[in-house]
């Protein structure tokens, strides 16, 4: 899931850190994910438009909620 994000993600800039939240007490994939940019303004790109990456809408703000 990691390389599904950061392959989307990437086109908007540099990406620094992509950090996949695990779910409490297991080792899986939780439903979050937090996403760290060279550019702290694309933020504000991201936030305007809809993402859908593979079937799935991904909810955002300036604290991203990625479902994984």
């Amino acid at each position: 899931m990691t390389a599904d994000l950061a392959d989307y993600f990437i086109k908007y800039g540099k990406i620094v850190d992509l950090i996949i939240i695990r779910a409490k007490g297991t080792a899986q994939a939780g439903d979050s994910a937090k996403i760290t940019y060279a550019d702290a303004a694309i933020s504000d790109k991201i936030i305007k438009c809809r993402h859908i990456i593979k079937g799935k809408h991904v909810s955002h703000s300036p604290n991203f909620h990625i479902p994984t």
